[in-house]
């Protein structure tokens, strides 16, 4: 991953933005701050997604409620999450196979390497490199809150997230200082595991709120910081010659290409126009 940025900063030019899901943001920390890196000073900007830069608590509680040791400092987890593991485990008992789509894939790490590195504030995460100084990333997470333990129960709210890595986990490194945060409710553990929504963790990458979210922090970068990159002076074509052929070919004679970057939503592109007048975007 580290030869990857590398090579996308030495053939474009220009520092690279990652966009990271779950332990991708750590592996991502890895690839940039190991010793020796090539990846070194590469990076422009990191935006993650429901990464546990803290490891997950509800994970944590979950080894300690399996083990039984869930009494004491329960491996730092609250009596929230002891409650929520406990009534998570005996929800999934009843389904036949733990997959990325529910929260019951958790148990199904639980006893492997990843599930144990994965736990809150675990040796593996701790020993991870440091971040670089002054390198700006972006978290965005989802907070699911108001679940329903056992019918009858009053609602309660421990700090879930996601349903896998909690909301303090994934924002705790965010250096913009308003991570961007998608809230959604479960009511009771079943709609947890069948219906989980776009908050939970392996659907967030797919949340509209949270693709538009990233996808304006791009561009704004872009616009801000590459100015060469979206010109059209860095595009290898004889411009404006090769875009007024392609409007011809498209519109017929008397086209003209013109570059734009007013369109909405915001983005870049061409832009073909017959005597100040906009015949349409060239495919």
């Amino acid at each position: 991953f580290a030869a990857r940025i590398a090579c996308l900063e030495q053939a474009s030019g220009h520092k690279v933005v990652v966009v990271a899901h779950s332990m991708g943001g750590l592996a991502t920390q890895y690839a940039i701050g190991y010793p020796g890196s090539p990846a070194v000073g590469d990076v422009a900007e990191l935006i993650t997604i429901g990464t546990p830069y803290q490891g997950s608590p509800l994970l944590s509680a979950l080894q300690a409620v399996v083990s039984g040791s869930e009494t004491g400092s329960l491996l730092g987890a609250d009596a929230g999450y002891v409650v929520f593991a406990e009534a998570l485990l005996s929800a999934c008992a009843g389904i036949a196979t733990h997959t990325s789509v529910n929260p019951c894939s958790l148990i199904s790490v639980m006893r492997s390497p990843v599930g144990t590195a994965l736990e809150e504030n675990s040796p593996d995460i701790r020993g991870l490199p440091p971040w670089p100084d002054n390198l700006p990333v972006l978290d965005a997470a989802g907070d699911i809150s108001k679940i329903r333990v056992f019918t009858g129960s009053p609602t309660f709210s421990p700090d879930i997230g996601d349903g896998v890595v909690s909301l303090a986990s994934a924002t705790a490194h965010d250096t913009t200082g308003q991570p961007v945060v998608e809230q959604c409710a479960a009511e009771t553990i079943g709609q947890l595991i069948h219906n989980p929504g776009g908050c939970f963790h392996t659907h967030l990458p797919n949340d509209p709120a949270i693709v538009n979210a990233i996808l304006a922090a791009i561009r704004a970068y872009a616009k801000e910081k590459m100015p060469a990159q979206i010109s059209p002076k860095s595009f290898p074509i004889e411009y404006p010659a090769d875009m007024t052929l392609a409007c011809i070919q498209q519109y017929g004679e008397g086209a003209q290409a013109q570059w734009v970057d007013t369109i909405t939503p915001a983005s870049y592109g061409m832009q073909c126009f017959r005597a100040g007048s906009l015949l349409g975007g060239i495919d």
